[in-house]
């Protein structure tokens, strides 16, 4: 008889295990999700990037019949590179910094500092800009064969209020010479930008940032590890997109795995992503480490020619710090964009390019209306209510969003388990007692 009810009530436990896959429906989970993604706002996520850099030199190229494309027979040459960067998210607004110097700890000098370089007499090959004069200046660092290492240069790249800047320091190729270049232009956030989907390869890496872009969750169900999420998901404006996730339920809802198959007028792109570890700051969850892949998978015309899908990029990040709550302040430090004299400036706004020191007095009016957009950092942001106070007051959605998800907290790792499922086990254990008693009664 023990052996009996020990036996139906590992039945009932099972049962409540299995159901426990069903504990959230596909549109609470979804909702959840976005919740998550919502409060990755105004703040400035601090990562290491490490990727392996191809570059192409001499290119031989010829025409292959049988792939009717044109191939390179020399071969690539690949270095490795880890590069510190950082993302600044506020409302559509993005940012990044490359190499900033600013991060502090962890960041080498000699890497971010090209003033830092060992001075030689290299003299630059284009005039002198105002206020200079030809003088030994520092050269990029080299290898021990005297070959020019692999550098990046320090920069900053913003979509801001409807105006993308991007700012290359001390550039030692022409027509720069160890001056820096900004390019400026005027495009709507409607219009939409490469940040975005830098952006989303970023958060990717780091365990969230699908929610917002889920159209449609189809099945739920329990795997080892945590719950397989299966949909469809929107990643640009007119693709046809499906995915499969694996969820850590137990963190924060961190999708450990990915997988998403694009098609976009007939061509194919695969994204596959991998994370690990757990990093939380304050109502923030994010993995400790990410792999990024994204897979040309060509069109069906290139399938039948025999092309084979290529890796068109590839990268793996670390979490270094998560600054949230920006103030006002402390965002347009950020963003400054610093105008050194001799800084070639590429204005597409107002037509013109021209040197800061050398502006041509006829056009001041014109650079002066432009360079002032490089100030404009939007509006001041809200400053955070207590959290008492926020946990029941809705947050606005993304523009991004359909209009009728509201996010709300989405820190809790664990979801109450519905009344239904556990009056259902109980039945099931009274039931299989039942016929136990019913079952002994007879033989005696």
């Amino acid at each position: 008889m023990r052996r009996l009810i020990l036996l139906a009530l590992a039945v009932a436990l099972a049962a409540v295990h299995h159901a426990a896959a069903d504990e959230i429906s596909p549109a609470d989970l979804l909702k959840t999700l976005r919740d998550k993604d919502a409060l990755f706002n105004n703040v400035k996520l601090d990562y290491d990037l490490r990727k392996e850099h191809k570059r192409n030199l001499f290119q031989e190229m010829k025409w292959d019949e049988a792939q009717g494309i044109e191939t390179d027979t020399t071969g690539p040459m690949s270095w490795p590179m880890h590069l510190h960067e950082s993302l600044i998210v506020r409302g559509r607004d993005i940012t990044f910094l490359y190499n900033d110097a600013s991060r502090g700890a962890g960041v080498s000098p000699a890497l971010c500092d090209p003033l830092s370089w060992p001075l030689e007499n290299v003299k630059s090959s284009s005039r002198p800009h105002a206020g200079e004069t030809p003088a030994p200046r520092s050269s990029p660092p080299t290898d021990e064969d005297g070959n020019r290492r692999p550098h990046v240069s320090p920069q900053k790249q913003s979509h801001v209020q409807g105006t993308v800047r991007e700012i290359t320091m001390h550039i030692w190729e022409p027509p720069a010479n160890g001056h820096s270049i900004l390019e400026i232009e005027r495009r709507e956030p409607s219009e939409g930008s490469s940040y975005s989907e830098l952006a989303m390869e970023v958060e990717f890496s780091h365990g969230f940032g699908y929610g917002k872009r889920i159209r449609q969750i189809d099945a739920v169900r329990r795997e080892d590890g945590g719950l397989r999420v299966e949909g469809t998901i929107q990643i640009w404006r007119e693709d046809q997109s499906r995915f499969s996730l694996l969820l850590d339920d137990r963190n924060g809802f961190l999708v450990r795995q990915a997988r998403i198959e694009s098609v976009v007028q007939g061509n194919g792109t695969l994204f596959e992503v991998t994370t690990e570890g757990t990093v939380t700051v304050g109502e923030f969850v994010l993995a400790a480490k990410g792999s990024f892949t994204r897979t040309a998978l060509g069109t069906e015309t290139h399938r039948q020619r025999g092309m084979k899908p290529t890796i068109a990029k590839q990268f793996q990040t670390e979490f270094v710090a998560l600054h949230a709550h920006l103030d006002d302040a402390t965002y347009k430090d950020l963003l400054a964009i610093p105008l050194e004299p001799g800084t070639q400036v590429n204005d597409r706004i107002a037509g013109l390019t021209y040197f800061i020191g050398q502006e041509p007095p006829e056009q001041l009016a014109a650079i002066q209306a432009t360079l002032a957009k490089l100030t404009d950092v939007g509006p001041p942001w809200p400053t955070p209510k207590p959290a008492a106070a926020t946990a029941t007051t809705p947050v606005s959605p993304d523009p991004l969003w359909p209009p009728d998800i509201l996010p709300n907290s989405a820190t809790d790792s664990a979801v109450p388990f519905p009344l239904p499922h556990l009056l259902a086990a109980v039945a099931g254990v009274a039931v299989v007692l039942v016929a136990v008693w019913k079952i002994r009664r007879k033989r005696r």
